[in-house]
């Protein structure tokens, strides 16, 4: 189905670009706006047939979501771990969360007409991480270096993004070399017993890489091919199952400073006392 980037929004589109330069993608479907208002559960299913699995992602994929000045990171709902029998109510919570009112405050502060708002929602393969992370095609700290910045957890990828779990660092510079600030990772966020919980990371686990050199490398790869594609430098989400590499999401890295301020004190009027002509100085 060709649609515009505009009507599905830049998330689903990433994973479609994704898909399409032959990364490994969860598979998924796009439950466009104009769907979702008369959506029934039979409708529903007879779209979701050939996914495989037994549970899924729901996730939005707004018009605004997730552009170069504005990602609406963390704003929309997102429903992990549902089954095929609870899709439509998962996806009517997450169409619904475009009226949240963090949403419309969201909007007001970045000068956004909510009126033009189009909450287009994905339904995805659900991959219960081994490791979840997220990489930065440049470091967004330091975009004037020619570093890539890969962070990443044991378990599933929301115990990063909420903050609750440290988080490996490895930065890898343009030359391949990678520096590595390792953390002591004490718990893993998992789905068990139809429910996400915290456990106990192995003791032999603790202190070592969540990712070996060559998965770094492969994302390395993955984040320079995916700047070549979208003509940006992208921001990721992955995680690994089994050693293989899934892509979950690509966007472009949201409000990156290119301006820095130098600070100085070089102590100009003691070397360079009395009257100072522009060009001397």
């Amino acid at each position: 189905m060709k649609t515009s980037k505009k009507y599905l929004g830049a998330k689903a589109n990433g994973l479609y670009a994704m898909q399409k330069l032959g990364f490994r993608v969860p598979d998924f479907v796009v439950f466009a706006q104009d769907e979702i208002e008369d959506l029934s559960n039979e409708s529903l299913q007879q779209k979701m047939q050939n996914l495989s699995g037994n549970y899924f992602a729901v996730r939005s994929s707004a018009n605004e979501e997730d552009g170069v000045s504005h990602s609406f990171a963390g704003i929309f709902s997102t429903k992990l771990f549902i089954k095929k029998a609870d899709l439509l109510n998962a996806l009517q919570i997450v169409y619904e969360s475009k009226n949240l009112p963090k949403v419309l405050l969201y909007c007001t502060q970045n000068s956004i007409d909510h009126q033009q708002l189009r909450m287009n929602v994905i339904v995805q393969q659900m991959i219960a991480a081994d490791v979840s992370g997220v990489a930065f095609g440049v470091h967004p700290l330091k975009p004037y270096k020619k570093e890539k910045l890969i962070t990443a957890v044991y378990g599933l990828g929301e115990g990063l993004v909420s903050g609750e779990l440290n988080a490996d660092e490895f930065i890898v510079n343009d030359k391949g070399d990678i520096r590595k600030n390792i953390q002591t990772k004490t718990k893993v966020l998992k789905y068990k017993n139809e429910s996400l919980g915290y456990e106990k990371v192995a003791a032999d686990l603790q202190e070592i890489a969540s990712l070996s050199n060559q998965q770094i490398e492969e994302i390395t790869t993955a984040l320079t091919n995916l700047e070549q594609y979208f003509g940006a430098p992208q921001d990721i989400e992955f995680c690994y199952k089994n050693d293989n590499l899934f892509l979950l999401q690509s966007r472009p890295i949201t409000a990156l400073d290119k301006e820095h301020i130098i600070w100085d004190n070089s102590n100009i009027i003691e070397s360079y006392p009395g009257v100072t002509l522009p060009f001397k100085f």
